[in-house]
């Protein structure tokens, strides 16, 4: 994509717009049940507004922290298991972007193909898995990467880069999961390891 850019690697403002996917889905966690019960999202999401100009120098273009961008709390951007969510009530009463009931006879039921809960990769079960956000997400990002090399469209390319960031926070979640349960990693190798998302960055 850097080279589509007409660059070797990123620069600084490119790593930002990268980021800036990875921040959004941090911060779109203050949009969930225990928040929307008593404050609009809206105003949550102004918050968010100063804070994304305070954190990255810009509030505006590819930068605005608005309402589509930041969306909501979705299980599926942190490979997060939903069981218990909303204290099993249905959280879209409070805002209609969060998800529904969890059916957990589905939902964290065991892949027997992959050893897995249900809701992280089987797109066979009829259900959002986090395999299927994340695919969705790196084929857009690469739709636009390649539109824009086609076009020119500065706003292709800054989508497809918040798209990348967008992606790499849940394969963040990824990388969490297996450090915890220490597949193939010591303790002190999982102590020094970066993240993927820091690990890209660094060679963008």
């Amino acid at each position: 994509m850097a080279r589509v850019a007409g660059a070797k690697k990123f620069d600084k403002l490119m790593v930002s717009r990268v980021y800036f996917g990875n921040w959004l889905r941090d911060y779109s966690q203050a949009i969930d049940v225990g928040t929307v019960k008593s404050v609009s999202a809206e105003a949550i999401r102004l918050l968010l507004c100063i804070l994304g100009f305070l954190t990255f120098g810009y509030g505006s273009g590819e930068f605005e922290v608005t309402a589509d961008r930041l969306g909501c709390y979705r299980p599926e951007d942190h490979i997060d298991n939903p069981k218990n969510y909303a204290d099993n009530l249905d959280a879209t009463q409070y805002d209609r972007r969060l998800r529904g009931p969890v059916d957990e006879s589905v939902e964290l039921a065991i892949d027997e193909e992959t050893g897995m809960k249900n809701y992280i990769a089987n797109e066979n079960a009829g259900i959002m898995t986090s395999a299927k956000h994340v695919r969705r997400l790196f084929s857009k990002c690469i739709q636009l990467g390649r539109s824009y090399g086609r076009s020119n469209n500065k706003k292709e390319l800054y989508e497809a880069l918040r798209l990348l960031g967008t992606g790499l926070h849940c394969l963040e979640g990824e990388w969490s999961m297996i450090v915890r349960k220490g597949h193939s990693l010591t303790d002190a190798n999982a102590q020094q390891t970066s993240s993927p998302t820091a690990t890209i960055l660094s060679l963008l």
